[in-house]
């Protein structure tokens, strides 16, 4: 099977897996998608938009990509006969599905040397398990996936392929665009990986074009940020985001106690623990994993040598692994204690459920 139609394969599974029958029924926006449908109606009345979703803080998070998309998806198929929300459920099928495709390959790739489909659909069973709110519309579920995306293409470009610096670049734009702290769960950690990677690879002239593809990338989604900033003196989005960031930080703050139980609770379930509810993802998916690594074993059988228990490769690269996803814990209990304001929002932490699944591939 050709490396194409791999992918297409997997990312039907992908769909197929993130999909959600309820939202075929869903023909009525409420809430903050139905604001979000508002915003986005300017697109169409102004002929632009440079701002993104509302927040709570009385500020828009910084960038209008999302709604370009959700515009984007219902004029391609304003054939079809179905209401607005069904059809931005239809694009985000379409993007998750390909960003989970597309990790689901490059960690293949990764541990691998080849696309392995029966390894990628263990890693999107496990995505599944603790994410299972990826196709939603609502912000903090929509950035599951392209945190995913750029997590996992952290790790080829800490081992030297700077060909990844494209995609981390433009995952982080879609994130910072979506959701106004992404900031500081991307740019550090391509600074990290960039460094890291140096140490492997130092010849950086054969990559020009990928250096200067991704800085024409981060420029073009930053206009319309910068763009508002001038053109809507004094009240920018950005004045407006940078006077409840003052706020936040002469504001009361959350337990750490609190955090930390919420953020490492994530790796156990994907449901918030003031929900009663307990669903142990993490306990249920072990005996898989072991019935998982007893059939892989057996065809190997009788043909172990000495070679097969080295684990220095592993080591290279389950470090990089191990690394990013130590730092985000620590970042994410650190950011919200330390820069944002009681009480402590539980959704806000949803993108860490895309670490354990990558962990537990790791294993």
């Amino acid at each position: 099977m050709n490396q194409s139609l791999k992918f297409f394969v997997v990312f039907l599974f992908s769909a197929f897996a993130i999909f959600n029958w309820t939202s075929l029924f869903n023909i009525i926006a409420v809430g903050d998608v139905a604001g979000d449908m508002l915003t986005a109606n300017k697109i169409k009345d102004e002929g632009y938009l440079l701002l993104g979703h509302w927040s709570v803080w009385k500020f828009n998070h910084p960038g209008p990509f999302w709604f370009y998309y959700n515009y984007l998806i219902e004029n391609i198929f304003s054939w079809l006969p179905l209401s607005r929300i069904q059809k931005w459920y239809l694009g985000s099928l379409i993007l998750n599905s390909f960003l989970i495709a597309y990790s689901a390959r490059i960690l293949s790739f990764y541990y691998l040397k080849r696309f392995n489909i029966i390894y990628a659909f263990i890693f999107i069973f496990f995505l599944t398990q603790f994410s299972e709110s990826i196709l939603e519309l609502w912000m903090p579920f929509r950035i599951i996936a392209p945190y995913l995306a750029f997590f996992v293409c952290l790790l080829p470009l800490s081992k030297g392929n700077f060909n990844y610096l494209f995609p981390c670049i433009l995952f982080s734009c879609l994130l910072i665009h979506g959701y106004a702290i992404m900031p500081f769960f991307t740019l550090p950690f391509i600074i990290l990986a960039f460094f890291m990677g140096y140490r492997f690879n130092q010849h950086l002239k054969k990559y020009k074009f990928v250096f200067i593809l991704s800085a024409f990338t981060a420029l073009l989604f930053s206009l319309p940020i910068f763009i508002d900033y001038f053109i809507n003196q004094p009240y920018s989005n950005l004045n407006r985001l940078f006077l409840a960031n003052q706020k936040m930080q002469i504001a009361e703050k959350p337990a750490l106690s609190e955090i930390i139980f919420e953020v490492l609770y994530r790796f156990i379930n994907k449901i918030p623990s003031h929900i009663k509810t307990p669903d142990y993802t993490l306990f249920y998916l072990i005996p898989f994993l072991i019935f998982y690594i007893f059939l892989s074993s057996k065809e190997h059988r009788g043909q172990l040598s000495k070679k097969h228990f080295e684990i220095n490769n592993f080591l290279n690269n389950a470090k990089p692994v191990l690394f990013f996803s130590i730092v985000t814990y620590l970042f994410t209990i650190f950011y919200f204690a330390f820069r944002t304001s009681k009480p402590f929002i539980f959704y806000a932490v949803h993108f860490l459920t895309v670490v354990p699944p990558i962990l537990f591939l790791t294993l």
